[in-house]
Protein backbone atom coordinates (compact mmCIF):
# COMPACT_ATOMS: atom_id res chain seq x y z
CA UNK A 1 0.00 0.00 0.00
CA UNK A 2 1.14 3.71 -0.90
CA UNK A 3 2.38 5.41 2.03
CA UNK A 4 0.63 9.04 1.20
CA UNK A 5 1.20 11.05 4.75
CA UNK A 6 1.35 14.54 4.33
CA UNK A 7 4.29 16.33 5.11
CA UNK A 8 3.42 18.92 7.65
CA UNK A 9 4.93 22.50 7.70
CA UNK A 10 5.08 25.62 10.17
CA UNK A 11 5.66 28.80 9.11
CA UNK A 12 8.79 29.15 10.09
CA UNK A 13 9.67 26.37 8.56
CA UNK A 14 8.38 27.85 5.26
CA UNK A 15 10.54 30.90 6.18
CA UNK A 16 13.31 29.06 6.71
CA UNK A 17 13.09 27.62 3.30
CA UNK A 18 11.99 31.32 1.66
CA UNK A 19 15.15 32.50 2.88
CA UNK A 20 17.74 29.44 2.10
CA UNK A 21 15.85 30.04 -1.64
CA UNK A 22 17.22 33.36 -1.09
CA UNK A 23 14.01 34.95 -1.80
CA UNK A 24 13.65 38.43 -0.34
CA UNK A 25 10.03 38.46 1.73
CA UNK A 26 8.13 39.80 4.81
CA UNK A 27 6.72 37.39 7.44
CA UNK A 28 3.42 38.66 8.42
CA UNK A 29 2.44 36.24 11.29
CA UNK A 30 -0.89 38.47 11.76
CA UNK A 31 -2.40 36.20 8.41
CA UNK A 32 0.04 34.04 8.78
CA UNK A 33 1.61 34.13 5.28
CA UNK A 34 4.78 35.05 4.21
CA UNK A 35 5.10 38.09 1.13
CA UNK A 36 7.20 38.16 -1.57
CA UNK A 37 7.21 40.27 -4.41
CA UNK A 38 8.46 39.89 -8.74
CA UNK A 39 9.15 42.02 -11.54
CA UNK A 40 7.04 42.15 -14.28
CA UNK A 41 7.61 42.54 -17.78
CA UNK A 42 3.44 42.51 -18.64
CA UNK A 43 1.65 43.20 -15.98
CA UNK A 44 0.86 46.56 -13.88
CA UNK A 45 -0.50 46.37 -10.49
CA UNK A 46 -3.09 48.87 -9.53
CA UNK A 47 -0.83 51.57 -8.63
CA UNK A 48 0.79 51.35 -12.85
CA UNK A 49 4.13 49.12 -11.01
CA UNK A 50 5.17 46.24 -13.29
CA UNK A 51 5.10 44.00 -10.05
CA UNK A 52 3.02 41.32 -8.68
CA UNK A 53 2.79 39.86 -5.17
CA UNK A 54 3.11 36.65 -4.08
CA UNK A 55 1.67 35.60 -0.79
CA UNK A 56 2.76 31.68 0.87
CA UNK A 57 0.85 30.15 3.65
CA UNK A 58 -0.31 27.00 4.78
CA UNK A 59 -3.41 25.26 5.48
CA UNK A 60 -4.83 22.37 6.80
CA UNK A 61 -2.23 22.03 9.85
CA UNK A 62 0.86 22.29 7.15
CA UNK A 63 -0.21 19.92 4.82
CA UNK A 64 -1.46 22.17 1.74
CA UNK A 65 1.12 24.72 0.66
CA UNK A 66 -1.21 27.85 -1.01
CA UNK A 67 0.62 30.49 -3.57
CA UNK A 68 -1.61 32.84 -4.77
CA UNK A 69 -1.11 36.52 -6.14
CA UNK A 70 -4.41 38.48 -4.61
CA UNK A 71 -5.90 41.59 -5.95
CA UNK A 72 -4.67 41.45 -9.50
CA UNK A 73 -7.98 42.84 -10.98
CA UNK A 74 -11.03 44.12 -9.61
CA UNK A 75 -13.99 42.55 -11.33
CA UNK A 76 -15.98 45.31 -10.55
CA UNK A 77 -13.54 47.80 -12.44
CA UNK A 78 -13.78 45.09 -15.43
CA UNK A 79 -15.21 46.51 -18.89
CA UNK A 80 -17.80 43.95 -19.35
CA UNK A 81 -17.50 41.63 -16.24
CA UNK A 82 -19.31 39.01 -18.11
CA UNK A 83 -16.46 38.87 -20.81
CA UNK A 84 -13.99 38.96 -18.13
CA UNK A 85 -15.45 35.83 -16.56
CA UNK A 86 -15.66 33.73 -19.28
CA UNK A 87 -11.87 34.66 -20.33
CA UNK A 88 -10.73 33.78 -16.66
CA UNK A 89 -12.69 30.00 -17.40
CA UNK A 90 -10.80 30.13 -20.75
CA UNK A 91 -7.43 31.03 -19.72
CA UNK A 92 -8.15 28.16 -16.56
CA UNK A 93 -8.81 25.79 -18.91
CA UNK A 94 -6.29 26.95 -21.19
CA UNK A 95 -3.17 26.75 -18.32
CA UNK A 96 -2.08 24.17 -16.17
CA UNK A 97 -1.08 24.22 -12.24
CA UNK A 98 -2.59 28.04 -11.72
CA UNK A 99 -5.91 28.62 -11.11
CA UNK A 100 -7.59 32.18 -11.79
CA UNK A 101 -10.86 32.95 -9.52
CA UNK A 102 -12.50 35.57 -7.76
CA UNK A 103 -14.51 36.06 -4.89
CA UNK A 104 -17.77 37.92 -5.00
CA UNK A 105 -17.52 38.56 -1.06
CA UNK A 106 -14.14 40.56 -0.98
CA UNK A 107 -15.03 43.68 -3.74
CA UNK A 108 -14.66 40.99 -6.25
CA UNK A 109 -11.13 40.36 -6.23
CA UNK A 110 -9.51 38.59 -8.98
CA UNK A 111 -6.65 36.25 -7.75
CA UNK A 112 -4.24 33.53 -9.32
CA UNK A 113 -3.75 30.63 -7.14
CA UNK A 114 -1.57 27.41 -6.47
CA UNK A 115 -2.33 25.07 -4.03
CA UNK A 116 -0.37 22.25 -3.85
CA UNK A 117 -0.85 18.87 -1.35
CA UNK A 118 2.30 18.05 0.85
CA UNK A 119 2.06 14.30 0.53
CA UNK A 120 5.40 13.08 0.22
CA UNK A 121 7.02 16.11 -0.48
CA UNK A 122 9.58 17.06 1.45
CA UNK A 123 9.58 21.02 -0.05
CA UNK A 124 13.02 22.40 -0.78
CA UNK A 125 14.62 26.06 -0.83
CA UNK A 126 14.17 25.15 -4.47
CA UNK A 127 10.84 23.50 -4.73
CA UNK A 128 9.38 26.79 -3.20
CA UNK A 129 11.42 29.17 -5.43
CA UNK A 130 10.40 27.10 -8.54
CA UNK A 131 6.21 27.15 -7.61
CA UNK A 132 6.63 31.04 -6.68
CA UNK A 133 8.25 31.94 -9.83
CA UNK A 134 5.79 30.00 -11.89
CA UNK A 135 3.39 31.59 -10.36
CA UNK A 136 5.09 34.72 -10.87
CA UNK A 137 5.69 33.97 -14.83
CA UNK A 138 1.81 33.04 -15.21
CA UNK A 139 0.48 35.95 -13.80
CA UNK A 140 3.03 37.95 -16.58
CA UNK A 141 1.58 35.58 -19.48
CA UNK A 142 -2.24 35.45 -18.52
CA UNK A 143 -2.36 39.16 -18.16
CA UNK A 144 -1.53 39.33 -22.09
CA UNK A 145 -4.42 37.41 -22.37
CA UNK A 146 -7.10 38.78 -19.43
CA UNK A 147 -5.42 42.58 -19.77
CA UNK A 148 -7.16 43.11 -22.84
CA UNK A 149 -10.33 41.90 -21.90
CA UNK A 150 -10.68 43.81 -18.80
CA UNK A 151 -9.89 46.80 -20.48
CA UNK A 152 -12.08 46.55 -23.51
CA UNK A 153 -14.46 43.50 -22.77
CA UNK A 154 -16.21 41.65 -25.22
CA UNK A 155 -14.10 42.57 -28.64
CA UNK A 156 -11.11 41.38 -26.90
CA UNK A 157 -12.43 38.46 -25.63
CA UNK A 158 -13.45 37.55 -29.38
CA UNK A 159 -9.96 38.66 -30.28
CA UNK A 160 -8.68 36.20 -27.79
CA UNK A 161 -11.25 33.45 -28.58
CA UNK A 162 -9.58 34.18 -32.54
CA UNK A 163 -6.33 33.50 -31.39
CA UNK A 164 -7.00 30.42 -29.84
CA UNK A 165 -6.02 31.51 -26.24
CA UNK A 166 -2.44 32.80 -27.67
CA UNK A 167 -1.05 35.98 -26.72
CA UNK A 168 -2.20 39.54 -28.41
CA UNK A 169 1.08 39.89 -30.52
CA UNK A 170 -0.01 36.69 -31.77
CA UNK A 171 -1.60 36.46 -35.34
CA UNK A 172 -5.50 35.30 -35.84
CA UNK A 173 -5.67 31.56 -36.21
CA UNK A 174 -6.82 30.39 -39.53
CA UNK A 175 -9.21 27.90 -38.35
CA UNK A 176 -12.53 28.91 -38.28
CA UNK A 177 -13.75 30.34 -34.62
CA UNK A 178 -16.25 28.06 -33.17
CA UNK A 179 -16.32 29.16 -30.37
CA UNK A 180 -18.63 32.77 -30.55
CA UNK A 181 -19.50 34.21 -27.56
CA UNK A 182 -22.76 35.00 -28.76
CA UNK A 183 -23.27 31.45 -29.55
CA UNK A 184 -22.34 29.96 -26.01
CA UNK A 185 -23.92 32.19 -23.94
CA UNK A 186 -26.86 32.57 -25.87
CA UNK A 187 -26.91 36.75 -25.09
CA UNK A 188 -27.85 38.70 -27.98
CA UNK A 189 -25.87 40.24 -30.25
Amino acid sequence: MLDTTPTSLTLHDLAQLVDAAELKYALDEKSESIRLGFGMDHYRDQDGDAHVAIRLSLDDNGTFLSIDAPWLYHLSQAAHRTSFIKALAEVNYSIKLVQFGYDPGDQEEVRACMQLYLVDVKPSPEFIKFYAVELARKVDYCHRLLGPVFAEGKPALKALRARRMRPIEAPPSDKPDQSDDDCRSGEAA
